[in-house]
């Protein structure tokens, strides 16, 4: 399994690392983040990275689970699943390194992703979900599956501080990074959103996106916040667009920031 506590992911503020995502922005405690992510194979070279992820976490500590190119971790220019833990008392890691505890044999939480999608279609995704045990506190991750919620494993709640009880807010979205000076890596579908124009074939997203409070999965109340932190990269939140795409976020773009 690969694991990694070199790459400086989801540290706000990073040299090189650039956002394109949405977050929630109601005031509450969290119990879960799901999503259907369209998945993609972009260009990055070591030790340049792309994701496309779901996010929870409470103040300096996180959890994350996507799809990435990942050269430098994975060895490969292929898309893999990843997940990414950020502990307060620890490194920030990749996969198992941080306590992570995978229980599925079948599905590596480092696979490669296969097909994947192209511009103009087809398109095609995974189903991913974060949820708090109510007995145990534990964070287990799971995909859907063959029409099955299937788990993949869990975050002991001993392992946090923060997030041991909680979690304050969910994210949506992309990230990538790239060294000082070295055009960044495209994010998304690698293609710049056009708004009003987005597409659902084109572009980058996270359908059914929601949140679990008490046990009840639902929308992001009061919406949510989009953060760009630079004109190469852009997210548009749809909000719930019904059908079976309901909480719609895109989010992309070409890269080559500085």
């Amino acid at each position: 399994m690969h694991a990694s506590k070199v790459n400086p992911l989801d540290v706000l503020g990073f040299p090189g690392v650039h956002y394109c995502f949405a977050h929630s922005q109601a005031v509450m405690d969290y119990d879960g983040v799901g999503g259907t992510l369209s998945v993609w194979n972009l260009l990055a070279q070591a030790p340049q990275y792309t994701v496309g992820r779901i996010k929870l976490r409470n103040g300096d500590e996180s959890m994350e689970v996507g799809w990435t190119v990942n050269p430098g971790l994975y060895g490969d220019t292929r898309t893999h699943l990843y997940i990414y833990t950020n502990v307060a008392s620890q490194s920030h890691c990749y996969n198992a390194q941080c306590g992570y505890v995978h229980l599925n044999p079948n599905i590596p939480v480092d696979g490669a992703l296969e097909p994947v999608s192209t511009y103009n279609g087809p398109i095609y995704s995974i189903t991913l979900s974060i949820y708090q045990d109510a007995a145990t506190k534990d964070w287990f991750l799971k995909v859907f599956k063959n029409g099955t919620d299937i788990n993949l494993g869990f975050w002991p709640h001993k392992i946090f501080t923060n997030l041991g009880n909680k979690a304050t807010q969910a994210e949506w979205g992309g990230e990538v990074f790239s060294p000082p000076k070295i055009p960044s890596p495209p994010a998304g579908s690698g293609h710049l959103l056009i708004f009003e124009e987005e597409d659902t074939t084109r572009d980058a997203y996270s359908a059914n996106s929601h949140i679990v409070v008490n046990n009840t999965i639902m929308d992001p109340p009061d919406g949510v916040l989009e953060i760009a932190d630079d004109t190469d990269y852009a997210v548009s939140d749809e909000g719930d667009v019904g059908g079976d795409i309901h909480y719609l976020i895109f989010y992309g773009g070409l890269g080559g920031a500085t």
